[in-house]
């Protein structure tokens, strides 16, 4: 998919997706909460048959500009930066129960305004306190730090497959284990496991769709054991188990 865009702003929660977003690259799974800020031209790739089922809220610039400068003054801080900091965060469970809450409501008139206008001030609180934290916590993160995390997605990368464990990862990081563990979870927004699980669904991914291996065989090539593992954590990535998945996309 590639068209132009005007400028907006949004926060969503991802139920179920499979694809990647081009420029910056971003891959799309289910489970995640994506904050976006379009402007120009959007490109990505969605994977054909899968559902795309998405809860979001979209913030026009005049909202942010106008709106939001009239009726806060001085205290009025740009929501732009704050948005992107939770980015493809998966422990933000605030803002997924807000957005159900969007989702389910089904009153009208003067009622609805005033809910609508509401929850979308709450969100805005919400992702202004999780900026505030995240400035303060990396204030604390060392630019040498940071290319040691480099180092260890890049070890990631080309062992997905393969047992890692933390005490392998943290002597490529030169850190203690709870030190690697909060930096790793602040440089790229999830757990270590959690990105482990995504590079593994990633290829399994590509090999469901282009090769006629069974789930077992593909399990056992991206770094599980157990098929019935592999096909749990491939439903919380991508919101539908490894068979739909292949069955779903070589649908006519």
């Amino acid at each position: 998919m590639e068209h132009d865009l005007d400028e907006y702003f949004s926060i969503s929660y991802f139920e179920s997706v499979s694809g990647e977003e081009l420029n910056p690259y971003n891959r799309l799974s289910s489970g995640i909460i994506k904050s976006f800020w379009a402007k120009n031209k959007y490109q990505a790739i969605f994977h054909k048959n899968i559902p795309i089922k998405t809860i979001g809220i979209e913030f026009l610039p005049e909202y942010c500009d106008n709106y939001l400068i009239k009726k806060f003054g001085k205290e009025y801080i740009n929501p732009r930066k704050a948005l992107l900091s939770v980015d493809e965060k998966e422990d933000f469970p605030e803002i997924v129960i807000l957005l159900y809450q969007l989702l389910n409501y089904r009153g009208k008139g003067i009622s609805a305004k005033l809910f609508y206008e509401g929850k979308v001030f709450e969100a805005l609180s919400l992702i202004y306190d999780r900026y505030a934290y995240k400035i303060k916590e990396e204030k604390n993160l060392s630019k040498e730090d940071r290319e040691y995390i480099k180092n260890v997605n890049l070890y990631i990368n080309d062992h997905y497959s393969f047992d890692l464990t933390l005490d392998k990862l943290s002597k490529i990081a030169c850190m203690g284990l709870t030190k690697l563990k909060k930096t790793f979870k602040m440089v790229n927004k999830c757990t270590i496991t959690e990105y482990i699980q995504r590079k593994r669904v990633t290829e399994a991914q590509h090999l469901l769709m282009k090769t006629d291996l069974n789930v077992g065989q593909i399990a056992n090539i991206v770094g599980y054991k157990s098929a019935s593992r592999f096909s749990e954590l491939f439903k919380k990535n991508t919101g539908i188990r490894p068979a739909d998945y292949r069955r779903l996309y070589h649908r006519s």
